[in-house]
């Protein structure tokens, strides 16, 4: 029996890496989340300055609740919002990427990451908006 090729996802390229490599895109909302939560914990870790340490502790408050609720609902795939909220943890995983090795990148990484969490917040209905 001949082996299927590995499955490709989408991906966001990473323009501002060196080495110009690419994030595939999550499948979920769950799996977007939690790849951004585990990246902005490590970028968070990397920092030294203590008001982007801050923001990404709020940001991880914050994202908890929000993978909880994507947890238990049962989400339609198939809309704009859905659509968006998919890129927007891309982008901002790839952001997290880049900025665990290049510190510069902290400040724009907790902008995209605050967009992500708009977007997925737009899907689920949370209610974020108000806080971020």
């Amino acid at each position: 029996m001949a082996k299927r090729p590995p499955a490709t996802r989408p991906t966001v390229a990473d323009d501002a890496a060196p080495t110009n490599r690419e994030t595939p895109m999550p499948d979920t909302l769950r799996s977007g989340l939690v790849d951004l939560m585990n990246s902005l914990t490590k970028v968070g870790r990397n920092t030294t300055d203590l008001q982007q340490q801050r923001d990404i502790e709020r940001l991880l408050l914050l994202l908890d609740p929000i993978l909880d609720d994507v947890i238990a609902q049962s989400i339609n795939n198939s809309t704009d919002d859905f659509k968006a909220a998919i890129k927007a943890l891309a982008q901002a995983e790839s952001d997290a990427q880049a900025a665990i090795t290049d510190i510069k990148k902290v400040a724009s990484t907790i902008q995209s990451a605050t967009a992500a969490a708009k977007a997925v917040d737009k899907v689920i209905g949370l209610i974020i908006n108000l806080i971020l």
